[in-house]
Parts: structure tokens; sequence; C-alpha cells
């Protein structure tokens, strides 16, 4: 590891094995802040962050208006294959999704971030599908199809986003994705690289 080749690099050939040196010394190791893991957790914090609706952070607001295109966050949740190569991003932005990529692969199946992303993150699962016409209706993220744990009935969204009842075709294949792929795999499963870096302290 890098970390580790950098250590022996300033202090000569390790004595101890890297795993002691960041197991917590509650747990008999040294304690040593792993400093790779604090900056991952850093950027996934900003990653996090750029999900704040408008206009409650003014740099989250400068991040995803900065150039042409899509917003940051349509762009970070896009398919890596799919994406428009020749779109501007703010530097921060950029380190941000590449981090953002490491982590989770964009596997949507396997994401507990999924629930706040643009409802066009559904695009790769579901490609026949349009989702431009919800967003044209002001459902524009998949939050706002789904309640804390199950999806807004029909009639609610009908009266919430004036939606034509042409929409329940659409809105029933939906509702299956978003229990099989958001709300179940959120509730039953937790993303380990997540949770070390949100609650990493070994000191």
């Amino acid at each position: 590891p890098k970390s580790k080749n950098c250590y022996r690099f300033l202090c000569g050939k390790t004595k101890n094995p890297l795993s002691l040196l960041q197991t917590p010394v509650k747990l008999g190791g040294l304690g040593f802040p792993n400093v790779l893991m604090y900056h991952k957790a850093a950027v996934l914090e900003a990653a996090i962050k750029l999900h704040a609706p408008k206009n409650t952070l003014q740099w989250v607001d400068m991040e995803n208006e900065y150039g042409t295109g899509n917003s940051a966050i349509h762009y970070m949740w896009t398919p890596k294959q799919l994406r428009d190569k020749s779109q501007a991003l703010l530097p921060l932005t950029r380190t941000t999704i590449q981090v953002w990529d490491q982590l989770h692969r964009l596997q949507a199946t396997d994401n507990k971030f999924l629930k706040w992303a643009p409802i066009e993150a559904l695009q790769s699962i579901s490609p026949w599908l349009s989702f431009k016409k919800w967003s044209a209706l002001g459902i524009t993220h998949i939050t706002n199809l789904c309640s804390q744990r199950d999806i807004i009935p029909f009639p609610d969204l009908q009266t919430a986003y004036n939606l034509p009842p042409s929409f329940i075709f659409s809105y029933v294949q939906l509702k299956s994705i978003i229990q099989e792929r958001v709300l179940l795999t959120t509730q039953t499963t937790d993303n380990p690289n997540t949770e070390r870096l949100a609650l990493y302290d070994r000191c």
C-alpha cells in the first residue's frame, strides 16, 4: 500500500505491521490515524453535501451551476460510460466524483445513497422508461417518490404534481424498481466502506 511505502521511506523499515499501527489502542494497537481514510471521509462528506437543496449552501449551488450541461449531481449519478466528457467541472467536484466512483463503483443495487439521487439515476436500470417526463412535472429526485419506508401512492402523487392518469403504467414499473433496488437495499444492507469512513476514529 502507498501509505506503508511512504512510512518506510520516511521512517525506515517498519518494525510493526501496518494493521497494528492503525488498530485502536483499546483493541491493543498503537492508534495511529489512517490519513488516507480521513481524506476519503472528507471528500465523501462533500459528495453528500452536493445533494443539498438549492439555496441551502452557496458553494453547492456554485458547483452545480458551473459551466454548461447537467448539474454536478446528475453527472455524478450518470454511469461512467455514459457521462459527457466535455462537461466542465470545478476541481473540487471532479476530485469528489473520482473518490465517489472508487468507493461505490456506481452500482445502483448496492448504494445506500441512491434514494437521494436524481430520478435519471434509474435510467441504467430501466432504459425503457422516459424520466424526462417525470422531471418536467417536478419529480426530479427519487425522494420525490418515496416516503420513509415505501413509495408514495399514485393518487397522492397526482395531487402533489398533477400527474396525468396515463402515468400509472410507468408508476407501477417505477414502484417495483424502487422497492427492490432502493428501499429494500437501504433498509437491509450497509456499505462497509461508508460505515468505516463515517465512523472512523482510531485515536
